[in-house]
């Protein structure tokens, strides 16, 4: 089962309730680019750690209210892939074809 969220500074969200995943778009009107990836954060994998935040360089990530990283800034994203490399639980994923 999915739902669409629609949340003030945080966008457009897909959540599968059944999954436990979350994944952000700007807006509903969002479409899909080589330059801009999709990001997914499977809240299952993920613990909280803050290393997604912390390493992104352009501020794509902020903490929630719970401490859970959320993507506040999606049209920032350089797709460098360092939040999906250096996440430790393998909870972050971009997708979307790259045009490089």
């Amino acid at each position: 089962m999915s739902d669409t969220l629609a949340c003030a500074g945080h966008g457009t969200g897909i959540v599968d309730r059944a999954e436990g995943i979350h994944r952000v778009r700007e807006d509903p009107g969002w479409r899909e680019s080589p330059d801009t990836p999709e990001i997914v954060i499977n809240r299952g994998y993920c613990k909280k750690c803050g290393i997604c935040i912390s390493i992104c360089p352009a501020d794509v990530y902020a903490a929630g209210p719970d401490g859970s990283p959320q993507v506040v800034e999606p049209d920032r994203c350089i797709w460098c892939e360092r939040c999906e490399i250096y996440c430790p639980d393998f909870a972050i994923q971009l997708l979307g074809d790259k045009a490089w």
